[in-house]
């Protein structure tokens, strides 16, 4: 089941479900989910590996970091990869979890943003993978809305998610 944009607000107020979301996301008329902003850009730097048993994130270095009443923006290169963290953070109980889909000027400008689910239990920053796949250069400005954050209600038992990502850390480096 989805939640209305009323449910939401209410577990906003009432239970931080998201942190640093504008007054704006709170009062805007309607709808099912809510904005995300691009808070950090980071790019690869390192290799990365993927096992059975194992796993190891590429190192990252940041390109950008948006800051309260400064302009910050980033030209991403045609057919390079990054990493986008948000400004907001999600505290998803365990009767909730989340998807996250692409804005569609992303998508109507070539940029696909990839992402995935948020499962019960999880908190911090939510962490894309952005990539241009446009011919030319696409800047974007930090604070800008990137994607939709859609809430579901989860029936019966769960866990709370464990993960080295859990909190925002954006790979298996990051502590």
């Amino acid at each position: 089941m989805l939640l209305s944009h009323e449910k939401l607000v209410q577990l906003v107020r009432e239970n931080k479900l998201l942190e640093n979301i504008p007054e704006s996301e709170l009062t805007k008329a309607g709808g099912i989910s809510f904005d995300l902003r691009a808070g950090e850009i980071y790019e690869f730097s390192g290799e990365g590996f993927l096992g059975v048993n194992e796993r190891k994130t590429p190192e990252t270095r940041l390109l950008a970091k948006y800051e309260e009443g400064k302009t910050a923006k980033i030209a991403m290169e045609p057919n390079k990869y990054y990493i986008v963290k948000t400004l907001e953070k999600i505290n998803c109980p365990l009767h909730l979890a989340s998807t996250i889909i692409s804005r569609s000027t992303l998508f109507r400008s070539g940029v696909l943003l990839l992402s995935g689910l948020t499962d019960p239990g999880w908190h911090g920053e939510m962490t894309f993978g952005m990539m241009n796949i446009n011919s030319k250069p696409f800047t974007i400005e930090l604070g800008a809305r990137i994607a939709n954050v859609i809430f579901f209600k989860v029936e019966g038992k769960t866990n709370a998610y464990e993960s080295p990502y859990n909190g925002g850390n954006i790979g298996t480096n990051s502590a």
